[in-house]
C-alpha cells in the first residue's frame, strides 16, 4: 500500500505554507507531527511513503535516516504539496495524509472498501462534536457520497442529517492519479480538483469509521491531541485493537420514554443524556446505538422516516458536544398486525434480547463484549447484553414496565439515569 504525505510548512513562506497553525517539525509529545505520521503509516501496513519536500528543505528527513520505504519529492515553491501528486505512482491506490492529521488508522479494511466500491475517490469519513459547525458529507445507504453542506455558517440546514465528518484523509485511484500531469504540474487543492469532482460523477464513496484521525487547527486541537497521545487514545482507538463499547438502548434511556418515536420531532433528549455520551467520546470508547423499532414492521411509520428520526437524534446529540460511532435499529416485528409492512414483519436475529446488531457492531469495529456494556432501561436490554456477555446496566424511570419480557434477568448495577451511569461506571475503570 502506498502513501504520499502533504507536507505541512514549518517556514514562514506563505506560498508553501498549507495549513497555517500546523508545522511538521512541530513536536507533539516528543516526537515531530511528521514522524508521528510515518510511524502510524508504517505499523499500518504502508509499504511506500512520499513525502513533498519544499526545495532546499530536505534536512527534515534526517531523523527517518536511510529507509528505502521512504521517497521524497522536491517541490519548487509555486508548487503546492498537494499538486506533487503528480509526480506519485499511477499504478497503484494511493492514501492521501494532509500535512496536519495526527491519526492511527487499520488502513487495510480502509483499502478493501475502496476497491470493492470501485471509486476513485474515498474519502475518510467519521461523527465529530458540533456537526452544525462542520462540513457534512451527505451519502446514500450504500456509502456513496452525492453533497457536501458547507458549514451552517454559509448554507442553513433545515432538514436532519447523519454526522458524517469528511477529513481530507482519502484514498485516490489510478484513475484519479493518471490525470494529472507531471510534465505540467500546478498547485492543487484537493477538495476542489479532486474530492468535489468525484462528487458530481458520483464516484466518491464515504468509508466510516471510529478509528482516531483530527487536524491541527488552533492551539486548542494541538492541546486535546496532545492529551489523547499521552492518555493512549490515539492507538487505542485502532480498530485493529479491541475495542470497548457502551451499547446504549435509545427510548428511555437517551430520549425521552413516551410511547413510540413515529415522526422526527416526536424525539427529545433526556437531560443530561448527551453529556454521559459525551464523556464516553472524551474517554476514547464507543458509544454505539441498538434499538428495536418495530414501529416499521406494524406500519406505523416508513424506514425512511425512521433513518429522519435517528438523524434527527444525531444532529440533537452533535449540538451538545455527543456522538455516536455507531447506529442500528431493528425494525422487525415478528407477527403481522393490521397495517402491517410485510417486508419487515418477520422473525429476525437481530430483535432484542437477540444479539444480531450486537454481532454486526462487533464485527465491524472489533469490540471485545467482555468489556463492554449494554445499558438499557428494561430487562429486555439487561438479557441482551447478558446473551452477549458483557456488562449489564438497568436504568429506572424510563419505560414504566421496564419487567415485561425477561423477568429473571439480573442487571449488573442499577442506575436512575445514564449520566449517572456513565459517570459511576468510568470512575471505577
Amino acid at each position: 500500500m502506498n502513501a504520499f504525505i502533504s507536507l505541512a510548512a514549518y517556514d514562514a513562506d506563505p506560498k508553501i505554507a498549507g495549513y497555517g497553525f500546523a508545522k511538521s517539525l512541530d513536536f507533539l509529545n516528543g516526537k515531530t507531527l511528521i514522524e508521528h505520521q510515518v510511524e502510524a503509516l508504517r505499523s499500518n501496513g504502508i509499504n511506500r511513503i512520499y513525502i513533498a519536500i519544499p526545495k532546499g528543505q530536505e534536512a527534515i528527513l534526517d531523523a527517518f535516516g536511510k529507509n528505502d520505504d521512504l521517497h521524497l519529492i522536491t517541490l519548487s515553491a509555486s508548487l503546492s504539496t498537494a499538486g506533487a501528486l503528480a509526480f506519485v505512482p499511477k499504478d497503484e491506490d494511493l492514501l492521501f495524509v494532509p500535512g496536519n492529521l495526527v491519526f492511527d488508522v487499520n488502513l487495510p479494511p480502509f483499502f478493501q472498501y475502496h476497491q470493492k466500491k470501485g471509486a476513485y475517490m474515498t474519502c475518510f469519513t467519521h461523527p465529530e462534536p458540533h456537526p452544525e459547525s462542520k462540513d457534512v458529507l451527505v451519502a446514500r445507504n450504500d456509502g456513496q457520497g452525492f453533497i457536501i453542506l458547507p458549514k451552517e455558517t454559509t448554507s442553513a440546514r433545515d432538514f436532519y442529517y447523519k454526522n458524517l465528518i469528511p477529513t481530507d484523509l482519502c484514498i485516490l485511484s489510478p484513475d484519479i492519479l493518471e490525470t494529472l500531469d507531471e510534465d505540467d504540474p500546478c498547485p492543487m487543492d484537493i477538495r476542489k480538483e479532486i474530492l468535489e469532482p468525484s462528487l458530481a460523477i458520483e464516484s466518491l464513496f464515504a468509508y466510516q469509521s471510529s478509528d482516531y484521525v483530527k487536524a491541527i487547527v488552533d492551539e486548542r486541537s494541538k492541546n486535546e491531541i496532545e492529551k489523547d497521545l499521552s492518555r493512549g487514545i490515539v492507538q487505542k482507538r485502532n480498530t485493529k485493537r479491541p475495542q470497548k463499547a457502551f451499547f446504549l438502548d435509545r427510548d428511555g434511556t437517551i430520549n425521552v420514554f413516551g410511547g413510540f418515536v413515529t415522526e422526527p420531532d416526536m424525539l427529545v433528549l433526556i437531560p443530561g443524556a448527551a453529556k454521559a455520551i459525551r464523556r464516553i467520546n472524551e474517554e476514547g470508547h464507543l458509544a454505539i446505538l441498538a434499538t428495536n423499532q418495530p414501529v416499521v414492521a406494524r406500519g406505523e411509520t416508513t424506514i425512511e422516516t425512521m433513518r429522519q428520526i435517528l438523524a434527527r437524534l444525531e444532529v440533537l446529540l452533535g449540538k451538545e458536544g455527543a456522538y455516536l460511532d455507531g447506529i442500528y435499529f431493528c425494525p422487525h416485528f415478528p407477527r403481522a398486525v393490521e397495517g402491517s409492512n410485510p417486508t419487515f414483519t418477520q422473525v429476525c436475529d437481530c430483535r432484542k434480547p437477540k444479539i444480531g446488531m450486537l454481532l454486526k457492531a462487533k464485527s465491524r469495529y472489533n469490540i471485545d463484549f467482555s468489556s463492554s456494556w449494554f445499558i438499557g432501561d428494561t430487562m429486555k436490554d439487561v438479557q441482551t447484553g447478558l446473551n452477549a456477555g458483557t456488562h449489564t446496566a438497568l436504568l429506572l424511570g424510563g419505560d414504566p414496565n421496564p419487567t415485561r419480557e425477561c423477568q429473571d434477568a439480573k442487571p449488573e448495577k442499577i442506575y436512575t439515569t445514564l449520566e449517572q451511569a456513565i459517570d459511576d461506571i468510568l470512575a471505577k475503570n
